[in-house]
C-alpha cells in the first residue's frame, strides 16, 4: 500500500497512476509501485554520481539556458559563462545545473 513508500513525490505519482488506472488489479498496482520506486532509486544514483564528479573535478556540468546543450565550467569562477555551442554569454542563473 501507500504506507510502504517514504518519498512523498513517489507516493503522489503512485496515487495518480492508481486513479488513472482504476481497472488495475492489485498485482498491476504493485508492479506500478515497484517501477516508480526503482525509477526513483535510479535517479537518486545518477544524482549521487553527478555530485561526485563535480566534487572531484571541481567542474560543474550545466545546460545552456538558450540552446539546452551541456556546458562545463570551473566551480567558483568569476564572471559570466559562455556557451561554446550558441555563444550565449550570461551569469550562472541562465545555466541551470543538471541535478539541483
Amino acid at each position: 500500500g501507500y504506507e510502504e513508500v517514504d518519498n512523498e513525490e513517489v507516493k503522489s505519482d503512485y496515487i495518480l497512476k492508481d486513479h488513472l488506472c482504476g481497472l488495475c488489479t492489485g498485482s498491476e498496482r504493485d508492479a506500478v509501485l515497484f517501477f516508480i520506486q526503482d525509477q526513483d532509486h535510479e535517479i537518486e544514483q545518477q544524482r549521487k554520481m553527478f555530485f561526485q564528479i563535480v566534487e572531484k573535478a571541481n567542474i560543474n556540468i550545466v545546460t545552456c539556458g538558450d540552446c539546452g546543450l551541456v556546458v562545463f565550467h570551473q566551480i567558483e569562477r568569476e564572471g559570466d559563462i559562455c556557451c561554446p555551442h550558441c555563444s550565449l554569454e550570461s551569469d550562472s542563473s541562465d545555466f541551470p545545473d543538471f541535478y539541483c
